[in-house]
Parts: C-alpha cells; structure tokens; sequence
C-alpha cells in the first residue's frame, strides 16, 4: 500500500476575483485576516495558528483576470490544489484553476494540463 502524498504547497488562480472576497474566504478557513490594500502588487502574510501558513497573493498573476492564493506549505487543510479549488468554490461561484496533476520530482507533458472549475464544469485545459 502506498502513502499519500502530500503535496509541498497549494496553489490555486482565481478569475475576477476581488481582495474582500478572498480576505472573506480566508477568514471563514482561518479566522480573522486582514488583507491590506494590494495596488496589483503581492501580499505575503501568514494564516492560521499552530501552524501558521505562509500565503502569498498575487493579483494578476495569469493575465489580468486571474489572482493566484498560494499556500506555501504542506500544512493546509487541503490534500491538493483540487480540494483548495472545490473549497473556494464551494464559498463562491466562478472559475477557478489549479494544477491537473500532483506534485512530482521529474517534469513531463501531462504537467501542463490544469483543471478549470466551476460550481458546474470541470475540464482538463492547457494553459499558459
């Protein structure tokens, strides 16, 4: 029997998404956050408690319409990128995109495939 896997980090991308909406996500998963004004630039800050996550917020990070949340440990109370994207939309109807595929020392051609979400669909693209 094989041990899961957990992956090293969780990222998703977010289509036409507001700050308030992602602070509003982040505090119902957390507790309090408070997100400070972006200006399209990063946000770096931790959530949680024991442990606390490092997050990074990117507006605008594929494209104008996207804003990539990246959890930067394996801590998260996700298994996958899949599971934070069915947990976001399950807060809030839209598109979400994550990596198809787990996490994998050796890069191949099935990593350029991610999975577009929503509340409704969900398909294999490739993106980028």
């Amino acid at each position: 029997m094989q041990a899961q896997i957990t992956q090293p980090d969780i990222e998703i991308y977010i289509k036409d998404i507001s700050i308030e909406m992602i602070e509003q996500w982040l505090c119902e998963i957390f507790g309090p956050v408070s997100l400070p004004k972006t200006n399209g630039k990063p946000i770096n800050l931790k959530v949680g408690t024991e442990p606390e996550l490092p997050l990074m917020i990117t507006p605008n990070a594929a494209g104008k319409a996207f804003t990539s949340i990246w959890f930067q440990s394996d801590q998260t109370p996700w298994q996958s990128d899949e599971t934070c994207a069915q947990a976001f939309l399950a807060f809030h109807d839209g598109e979400v995109r994550c990596s198809a595929n787990s996490w994998q020392e050796e890069e191949d051609e099935s990593s350029e495939q991610w999975l577009c979400m929503t509340r409704n669909e969900k398909k294999l693209i490739r993106w980028g």
